[in-house]
């Protein structure tokens, strides 16, 4: 499973996608992802492009992590 995750510049995709790859259970980190790029397996994509489909906010990953409960995780596309 690879993950994509938008946000806007500047809103700590980068400085969270460690903690983001280990909760979604995914290996694999690729920064400044754009449509048309190559999405190995297991890999955790951080994109500011938007309107890219299938992909996570990351306004709403945030909320997930804060919400141990939430079982429905990693969401797979």
């Amino acid at each position: 499973m690879s993950v994509i995750i938008y946000g806007p510049q500047g809103c700590g995709k980068t400085s969270n996608a460690k903690a983001l790859a280990q909760h979604l259970g995914v290996g694999n980190i690729k920064d400044n992802w754009k449509p048309g790029d190559k999405l190995p397996e297991d890999t955790l994509a951080l994109t500011n492009v938007e309107n890219v489909p299938e992909v996570l906010d990351f306004y709403e990953v945030r909320a997930v992590m804060a919400d141990s409960s939430v079982s429905t995780w990693p969401r797979e596309f």
